[in-house]
C-alpha cells in the first residue's frame, strides 16, 4: 500500500503543514474491491450520487459499500440489523456486451 501523501501534486510526507495533520479518507468501497468476504451487521442504506450506499459494521469498523444491480437486488430482502456475509464473485458479460459485477449475500 502506498503511504505517500501529496497536496496539489507535491509530496507532504514528513512535513509540518502549519501544525495540521492529514485526515485519512473514508471513501466507500465498490463491490469489486472486496478481496475477502465482508462480514458484519447491516446498519442501513442511503443514497449516494448514483447508487445505493450500504453500511456494514464489521469487527474492523464501519464499511460503506456502493451498490450494484446484483447487490441491490439481494440487499432489498435483508432487514437492518441482520448479520450479512457479502462475497464478490467476479464479473460477467451480459448479452448486450456490458460487464456487471456478481456477488452473493448470505444472512445469519
Amino acid at each position: 500500500m502506498d503511504n505517500s501523501k501529496t497536496v496539489n501534486g507535491a509530496s507532504v510526507e514528513g512535513q509540518d503543514l502549519d501544525g495540521f495533520k492529514m485526515v485519512e479518507k473514508d471513501l466507500p468501497k465498490r463491490i469489486y474491491e472486496l478481496t475477502k468476504p465482508l462480514i458484519g451487521a447491516y446498519k442501513g442504506k442511503s443514497k449516494s450520487t448514483h447508487s445505493a450506499l450500504y453500511t456494514i459494521e464489521t469487527q474492523d469498523g464501519v464499511v460503506r459499500l456502493i451498490g450494484c444491480t446484483d447487490l441491490d437486488s439481494q440487499m432489498s430482502k435483508v432487514e437492518i440489523g441482520t448479520m450479512v456475509k457479502i462475497v464478490y464473485e467476479g464479473e460477467f458479460k451480459t448479452k448486450a456486451g456490458h460487464f456487471m459485477s456478481r456477488c452473493q449475500v448470505f444472512t445469519k
